[in-house]
């Protein structure tokens, strides 16, 4: 086995950007030219986007209608495949950009909370004449048991066409989980799709490793910020997430068993990679953010025009409403914590006063 033939790249990447509209995400993060694609009108089921712009198999939805809460239409979708990474990646070369300046440039033009990772695969190709481990052997390993993961979820799938007989994929973890792993024979799935001859391109044996939401966003903030490279990013995250063992008869405990040979081989000496979501820390300063930053303070401002043009119809007043509202326990809490750092621990049961109490009912 040589390390030269095992090659690790970004094969499929969802990124949600809460505040861009398309032109933003094509001029200042892309930086591909808007002539490059296609637009035509296409929906997407959770969002109200209403056009798709593609190029290739780079895919962005956006285009949404003004609202009341989003007066300029603002938000977009970018959607890259497998063979889009490849194609983004081409970009980011001629530009002499990485990964990492791509989402450098995603935090500079939207913010740290402007956009979202949805998902983000990595995939690791060996390209050796002789794999270092087979899907064959890694199913075997997962129906004796003989594996760690938080998932123990695992299936084998099978195809077979009349060019190539029984490519298979090995699946740990569940599809929709933020973490799932693929193994698979990725020269017979080519050959099968009419891309390549099985005879003549020789060995192709892929890992990926599937990351959504949190996980993905870490993992993105890792290659944003951190000293790895993706190359590390990826065999840390297997040699802390998943692990193949040599079974012990003598020993009850898997944590203690060995790790087999050829997995060793596999990771060779990368360090863990744990990517752990931290709990979140909230406070009255993350609600002050809340206030500037999700129109709840127009919203506010809307009621006291209304208010003073004598146009408020039906609607309560302010201070009608004001005399109603009650702090919720969870802003209570807050509160409370407040007052507590700044030495004036007096005025805490009056906080509990405005409290609402049937949260707390049986």
């Amino acid at each position: 086995m040589t390390r030269e033939k095992i090659s690790v790249g970004i094969d499929w990447l969802t990124i949600v950007f809460e505040n861009l509209c398309v032109e933003k995400v094509l001029d200042s993060i892309l930086d591909i030219d808007k002539l490059y694609f296609d637009k035509q009108p296409q929906g997407i089921c959770f969002k109200e986007y209403t056009t798709l712009y593609q190029f290739g198999n780079i895919q962005i939805y956006g285009d949404i209608e003004s609202s009341v809460n989003n007066p300029q239409g603002t938000g977009c979708y970018l959607n890259v495949s497998g063979i889009g990474c490849h194609q983004l990646k081409i970009f980011l070369d001629a530009q002499k950009r990485s990964w990492r300046d791509f989402f450098q440039s995603c935090t500079q033009h939207s913010g740290k909370n402007g956009f979202h990772v949805t998902r983000i695969d990595i995939a690791i190709d060996d390209y050796n004449i002789k794999p270092v481990f087979t899907v064959d052997q890694l199913h075997r390993k997962c129906e004796k048991g003989e594996f760690l993961s938080k998932s123990r979820h695992h299936r084998l799938q099978q195809s077979s066409s009349d060019k190539v007989k029984s490519a298979k994929t090995l699946y740990i973890g569940h599809r929709k989980s933020n973490v799932q792993y693929r193994f698979y024979d990725k020269d017979k799935e080519q050959a099968e799709k009419g891309k390549f001859d099985i005879e003549t391109m020789g060995s192709w044996k892929r890992t990926e490793i599937q990351l959504r939401d949190e996980k993905a966003n870490i993992l993105a903030e890792e290659i944003r910020f951190g000293s790895k490279t993706l190359r590390e990013l990826a065999f840390g995250f297997l040699k802390g997430n998943l692990n193949f063992l040599l079974a012990n008869p003598n020993q009850s405990n898997k944590s203690r068993w060995d790790s087999c040979r050829f997995w060793e081989r596999f990771l060779e000496n990368a360090e863990p990679v744990k990517l752990e979501i931290q709990p979140t820390v909230n406070t009255l300063l993350d609600t002050e953010n809340w206030l500037l930053e999700g129109g709840v303070l127009a919203a506010v401002k809307a009621f006291e025009f209304l208010e003073d043009q004598q146009a408020l119809g039906g609607l309560q007043s302010l201070q009608s409403m004001k005399k109603k509202a009650q702090f919720s326990t969870n802003l209570s809490a807050k509160i409370v914590t407040h007052l507590s750092i700044l030495g004036k621990s007096e005025l805490i049961p009056l906080v509990y006063e405005q409290t609402k109490q049937t949260e707390f009912q049986q």
